[in-house]
Formats: C-alpha cells, sequence, structure tokens
C-alpha cells in the first residue's frame, strides 16, 4: 500500500512539474525570466509565484469538455439496464414509422431528427418511464452538443414530468454530476447557445445557487461578457419583470435570487475587470450592463 500511494504521489508530482514546464515553454500569462549576462540579475517583469501555480494547476485540471463527457459516459452505464419496451403510445400521436425512426439505430447512433418526435412526446403520449431512461443518454448526450433533438428546457422538462427526484440515488447524482458538468461547458460557450440553455438548466438543477456560485468562480472574461449580454438585452426582464423571461424563471424566488446576484458586489467587480479585457464590443456592452446593475441599485434604495 505504501508503495502504490509513493507511486501515485510521485505521478501528481511529475504531472504537475511537466504542465509547468510547458506553460514556461509557452510563456502564456507572464514575461519569461531573462538573465542579465549571466549574472543572475532578473530582468523583466518577475511573474506572481501564485499566479504561475494557479496556472499550472488549471492546465492539469481535466477540460469542462472532457468532464462533461465523463458524466455522459456515465449516464450510458446507469441507464444501460433499461432496456426498450413496446414503446406504446396513443394512435393518434404515434404511428408505426415514428416508432422505427427511433429504432432503427443503435441507441448511441440516433440523431436528433431520429429522436425529436419522441423527445416531444415521452411519457405524454409516447411511451413509459422506463422507455425515456432508455433514451435519456443519448438525448443527453446530443443537447450536451448543442444538438438538442427538441428545445432544451423541453427535453429537461420531462425529467420532472417523470418525477426523477424520487428515481434511485445513482441515478439522480448521475443526471446532477451531467447537469453541473454541461453548465460549465455552457458557460464557455458562444452567447447565442447560452440563453437557452441557462434558463433550461436553471428550470431543472435543483441547486440554483451552485450554478451561480460556478458562474462567478469563473475568471475567463468571456465568461463575464455573457452576462454583460444578459444585463444588456434583458434589463427590463430582469429588474422590472416579476419573472425573468424564460421557462425557468416562472418562480419569483429564482427570479429574486439571480436579481441579488446580479447586483451583488463580487459581480460587479467581475463585471467591471472583464470590461478592462473584454474585445471593444463585448467591453461596450459590458460598460453599459455595469451601468444598468449601478442604476438599478440606485432606484432601489
Amino acid at each position: 500500500m505504501t508503495h502504490l500511494l509513493t507511486t501515485k504521489l510521485v505521478s501528481i508530482i511529475g504531472a504537475f512539474f511537466g504542465g509547468l514546464a510547458t506553460l514556461l515553454r509557452s510563456g502564456e500569462g507572464y514575461e519569461l525570466l531573462k538573465v542579465n549576462g549571466g549574472k543572475g540579475t532578473v530582468q523583466g517583469d518577475v511573474f506572481s509565484a501564485n499566479s504561475l501555480l494557479r496556472s499550472a494547476m488549471s492546465a492539469l485540471s481535466p477540460s469542462p469538455h472532457i468532464v462533461l463527457q465523463q458524466a455522459v459516459d456515465r449516464l450510458y452505464v446507469t441507464f444501460g439496464a433499461y432496456p426498450l419496451t413496446s414503446l406504446d403510445g396513443c394512435p393518434c400521436c404515434v404511428s408505426v414509422a415514428d416508432k422505427g425512426q427511433v429504432t432503427h439505430r443503435a441507441l448511441r447512433e440516433l440523431t436528433e431528427q431520429d429522436l425529436g418526435r419522441y423527445a416531444g412526446k415521452a411519457m405524454t403520449t409516447w411511451g413509459t418511464v422506463e422507455d425515456f431512461k432508455h433514451f435519456l443518454p443519448r438525448l443527453f448526450e446530443l443537447t450536451a452538443a448543442f444538438r438538442a433533438p427538441y428545445e432544451e428546457y423541453i427535453v429537461f422538462s420531462k425529467l420532472d414530468y417523470g418525477h426523477w427526484r424520487t428515481w434511485p440515488p445513482l441515478e439522480i447524482e448521475a443526471i446532477e454530476q451531467y447537469l453541473l458538468a454541461l453548465w460549465d461547458v455552457v458557460l464557455i460557450s458562444e452567447a447565442w447557445q447560452f440563453r437557452d440553455y441557462f434558463t433550461a438548466l436553471a428550470g431543472i438543477y435543483p441547486h440554483f445557487d451552485e450554478l451561480l456560485q460556478h458562474w462567478e468562480a469563473a475568471t475567463a472574461p468571456e465568461v463575464w461578457a455573457l452576462l454583460g449580454e444578459e444585463v444588456y438585452y434583458h434589463s427590463e426582464s430582469i429588474f422590472r419583470d416579476k419573472y425573468f423571461h424564460g421557462p425557468f424563471l416562472m418562480s419569483p424566488q429564482l427570479s429574486q435570487r439571480f436579481r441579488t446576484w446580479v447586483t451583488s458586489q463580487p459581480v460587479r467587480d467581475k463585471l467591471l475587470t472583464a470590461f478592462s479585457q473584454c474585445a471593444e464590443e463585448a467591453a461596450e456592452k459590458l460598460g453599459l450592463a455595469y451601468d444598468l446593475i449601478d442604476c438599478e441599485i440606485k432606484y432601489k434604495r
């Protein structure tokens, strides 16, 4: 056991310094040290040791996309025990051809076109909860690839329709792991993809504050540019309407928690920092978003 622990520790240390060496060679994020005439004096900006350590550890951490793929793989393992049953459906709504569309390929090969009709009708007029569990890994895999077979919030709302919070603990854990991993990828996605996924995830993930915590922990200016976009385009909805537009915040409680978070000092600080780091167009929206938030705070007072 001691030998195994030692071997593991050596492996971790080796991986860390390997990542550190890669950063030193790349020169990203700081100026490389330069020695003056062999005298050992350092010229240029001396980088922060703490910053370098954080950068090295970040380089060693699996990317959000890898973590998401691992979560998808876990869904296939967890829900692999559910075979397809008769797929009974309302005869007025589900035809023989419809059933053939979702059974003519292996599960992992089904496309968003194959599953589109089923995704909208699952459990309401087509199939059972067990049938939905059978298709769930592929439905969620396609959604994670921004190829959702149906509108994202509809796909995720099927969980509530199937009373997923009463499912076996391992199934609940696998779904929560997937949802949070997907959120971390959504945070680094394009703005046009962000809003639909944000509203869909916030509507189904049971720990809304945890989504906000992951957002607040992000350091990339592009992540905060996404919030700038939200405030810039939807400030009236965020600050004035009873409900923030979108399927997820049909709850006044969630709407208020989002407003409170948006106007908090740490979030305002992150927006201000991102303002100085983003490209001109994004920076302009961030600046206006910051001003809108500032006005909202003064208005509330």
